[in-house]
């Protein structure tokens, strides 16, 4: 929440994958509205719902409480007004360049240990994705919000990568000789090939986020799906598949070894255990997400995604923890000055109680009685409202 209104942008977006200052720069300027009157209401909503369709990002609308509470109205046929079409748009096709993407087909057809990374670009062309796989042969790493691009039970799916990743990510990315990156601009490359000892080749819609983190030899600026599929008639299928088969054992080493680590004991639960517990009870069709910190790994290695299922991490805010009084002012400032949705965590005192203008008599017998039921901070309590009210008596 920034600026002088309650100005709010709902990541769609996330922080691993795109560059989220200019993501929420974007969004105020493209879409950002306070509706003042009922008869905006058709308007606004239309076309927020396309400014979010044809530009990829969030949009929103800000209902003050006051118009809440009025009637709706149609909009008047006066100077001013305007009305909107419901109807949605037809978002252009972005197709690949031929030329291009048989230099492509030229790289990862000569490739004998074929990687493939997959972000949240990618959640529109599993079948695409899977079929490439197979006929290269490749295991399939995830970024953090491309869980959901492909299931977990899938053999040749090797999870996430990077720090919270798995064992075998790491392993596709340090064995293989060949790199195919799909619509992801996972950003930490010390997790990728090293460079020199992988071909590289990376789609994306977005030709400011290709080529980022590998000196890749094709990048294809295009839709993941129309990508793949203009590129799957120009792939050999690989009929050796010991590097297939690789990867299948160390997948399947790695799930085992995550299930003998949930049960092991701990004092007084271990966190692995609850995910593990959780990973199989999961009802289809569920969207996951998590929170930061230690419970993000375990989200990401111990809960398995199935077909179907979504996946969301963190929205990209600014985090801000504040423990010293000094602080706080500061704390404030960055956080206004965020230029994003920010979170300020500060820890406060819990024994420094609110005081009323006046205490009345009932009010203090019904602290006292309160205090006498064994409130561990009870003396805290009373030292902070004495002063309290002591400052009150001495300010001038």
């Amino acid at each position: 929440i920034v600026g002088q209104q309650a100005r709010m942008s709902l990541g769609a977006e996330y922080q691993q994958e795109v560059d989220l200052d200019s993501l929420y720069k974007d969004v105020a300027s493209e879409f950002l509205q306070t509706m003042n009157v009922p008869a905006q209401a058709g308007l606004l909503v239309d076309r927020a719902m396309r400014v979010a369709k044809s530009s990829r990002s969030p949009t929103c609308i800000i209902v003050p409480n006051d118009v809440q509470e009025l009637p709706y109205e149609e909009p008047p046929r006066t100077h001013g007004a305007v009305h909107s079409s419901a109807v949605g748009i037809g978002v252009p096709r972005a197709v690949p360049d031929p030329d291009v993407l048989r230099r492509a087909a030229e790289v990862l057809n000569a490739g004998s240990k074929v990687a493939i990374l997959v972000g949240q670009g990618a959640k529109g062309a599993v079948a695409e994705v899977t079929e490439v796989a197979e006929l290269l042969g490749a295991g399939v790493a995830k970024a953090l919000n491309g869980r959901a691009v492909l299931s977990d039970e899938l053999p040749w799916v090797t999870g996430s990568i990077g720090l919270l990743g798995t064992k075998p990510s790491y392993d596709l990315m340090e064995g293989c000789d060949t790199l195919l990156m799909v619509g992801t601009n996972f950003p930490y490359s010390e997790w990728l090939p090293e460079v020199g000892k992988a071909r590289g080749v990376q789609i994306d819609i977005d030709a400011k986020l290709i080529g980022n983190r590998y000196p890749n030899e094709v990048n294809v600026v295009a839709d993941a799906g129309e990508a793949l599929r203009a590129l799957i008639p120009l792939l050999r299928r690989k009929e050796d598949r010991a590097w297939r088969q690789e990867i299948e054992e160390g997948v399947a080493r790695w799930w085992r070894i995550l299930s003998e680590r949930a049960m092991q004991d701990a004092n007084p639960v271990n966190p692995q255990r609850v995910f593990h517990e959780l990973s199989s009870r999961v009802p289809d069709r569920a969207i996951l997400t998590s929170d930061s910190g230690s419970c993000t790994d375990w989200w990401a290695r111990h809960v398995k995604m199935r077909e179907d299922m979504m996946a969301a991490l963190l929205l990209g805010l600014e985090g801000i923890r504040v423990d010293r009084a000094e602080d706080v002012g500061p704390g404030w400032d960055r956080a206004l000055a965020a230029g994003r949705p920010a979170l300020l965590e500060v820890i406060t005192d819990p024994e420094v109680p609110p005081l009323p203008p006046h205490i009345r008599f009932n009010q203090a017998k019904g602290i006292a009685q309160a205090l006498r039921g064994g409130d561990p901070g009870a003396k805290e309590i009373v030292k902070e409202s004495r002063r309290g009210k002591l400052a009150e008596l001495t300010t001038r």
